[in-house]
């Protein structure tokens, strides 16, 4: 997970009014550092610190190279993921484009995101058990 996807997911696309909440958003995240790897709790795969010290842990549910290999198709840029503030329960974020623009997807592709939004809830329920 990058910063700029981590960003794009969260923030999505800002209108006018926004644009300080953006500037703000990003600024945070250009300036995150990674979190150590003896420090990622052991669901996750990756983390961020911003610059108040909050942590951002994740984990991606959907192979996107795996897909498409198995599929013989491209994908649409779709990230689902686990992902956890600390302090705060973890979700799961769906990101479809790197603007939130809609993609039409195949049966199977549907399946399969499906499969993967199922697995990013229950492994948000495990961690905040």
């Amino acid at each position: 997970m990058t910063a700029e996807r981590a960003r794009r997911a969260l923030v999505g696309h800002l209108g006018p009014a926004e644009d300080r909440l953006a500037a703000g958003v990003e600024e945070v995240f250009r300036t995150a550092v990674e979190v150590p790897a003896a420090e990622v709790p052991s669901w996750a795969e990756t983390g961020v610190v911003d610059p108040a010290g909050r942590q951002v842990f994740g984990k991606h549910t959907l192979d996107l190279d795996a897909a498409e290999l198995e599929d013989g198709v491209s994908w649409p840029p779709i990230t689902v993921m686990t992902f956890q503030v600390t302090g705060a329960p973890a979700g799961v974020l769906l990101e479809v484009g790197s603007r939130g623009l809609p993609h039409r997807v195949f049966a199977p592709q549907a399946r399969r995101i499906g499969a993967a939004l199922i697995d990013a809830a229950d492994l948000a329920d495990r961690v905040n058990l």
